[in-house]
């Protein structure tokens, strides 16, 4: 590859990563801060739709014209560019209309559809789907692409199939934004845990003072926060591997989006818990120290 052709590469590249970085500052897209906030539950946030159909065309532009350098740069076949070019204009066409229907009739909790739609529109997807596309297809093949309807065919197969795959990979388990959530609450978990071994060791000090001395009823207090800690742990522990399979839990299988309320509630919970075990344990161990 010439100097040139790199510059060329190396620009695209930047300049996808450019617009992916400041999207906020350079385009109007209400459902950027929607995405990042607790978009499983919440209802779309007011869209001024005109101006927002104007950036995200504008968007898409953008990175279709540092796609299609890219393509260039790689493969330096008109044929290609050409199709492309087609590609880029009828998906837009197709994904467009699309993605409005799904703003308008937008169920709160319903979101998978908009976010997987917004995402191919607004992201170079297309690209990464096309690259291995086009190198699949063979450079005997290549030049053919717009005169063969054969090797259309053939292509047409080759994207669908990696427009499956890509789509199926973002269906995993793992990849999901209730797992995602899933994964905090179980940080909290493996956070606190730790400390249930020392409310014990705690308990294990203040209880025998206070029977010795009836006066320290603040030792007795003390205890008595540990042990409603300790129990109210055990307790959320319980009821979470109730309401969640183990497969759910550890991300083998897809959480029901119907369990998106459970999973609001545990994280407050799980959060809440913390608190109290935390400052139950600060509690006494200031006691200690007298």
């Amino acid at each position: 590859m010439d100097s040139r052709r790199f510059t060329a590469l190396g620009f695209s590249i930047f300049g996808l990563f450019a617009v992916r970085f400041f999207e906020s500052d350079l385009f109007y897209d209400p459902l950027i801060d929607f995405f990042k906030g607790g978009y499983q539950s919440e209802s779309l946030p007011k869209i001024n739709e005109l101006s927002w159909g104007f950036n995200l065309l504008g968007r898409y532009l953008l990175n279709a014209i540092l796609s299609l350098i890219i393509l260039n740069t790689i493969f330096q076949k008109k044929t290609i560019i050409q199709f492309s070019v087609i590609l880029y204009g009828a998906i837009f066409l197709v994904f467009l209309p699309l993605l409005v229907v799904l703003i308008h009739y937008y169920v709160p909790g319903e979101y998978r559809g908009l976010f997987y739609v917004r995402r191919f529109l607004i992201h170079p997807v297309l690209l990464l789907l096309l690259i291995p596309s086009f190198y699949m297809l063979g450079p005997k093949k290549k030049h053919l692409i717009l005169l063969k309807i054969t090797n259309m065919r053939h292509f047409l197969i080759l994207l669908i199939s990696f427009t499956l795959t890509f789509f199926s990979c973002q269906e995993n388990p793992k990849n999901t934004p209730e797992y995602a959530q899933m994964e905090r609450i179980l940080a909290i978990h493996d956070a606190v845990m730790p400390e249930m071994g020392t409310i014990s060791g705690l308990i294990g000090q203040l209880e025998p003072a206070f029977v010795a001395d009836s006066t320290l009823v603040n030792y007795a207090a003390a205890v008595e926060d540990l042990k409603m800690a300790n129990g109210a742990m055990m307790q959320w522990m319980m009821d979470f591997s109730e309401d969640f399979t183990t497969d759910e839990i550890m991300g083998k299988t897809m959480i029901d989006s119907e369990k998106q309320n459970l999973l609001d509630r545990y994280e407050e919970s799980a959060n809440g818990l913390k608190l109290k075990i935390l400052g139950a344990i600060e509690q006494a161990q200031d006691l200690t120290k007298d």
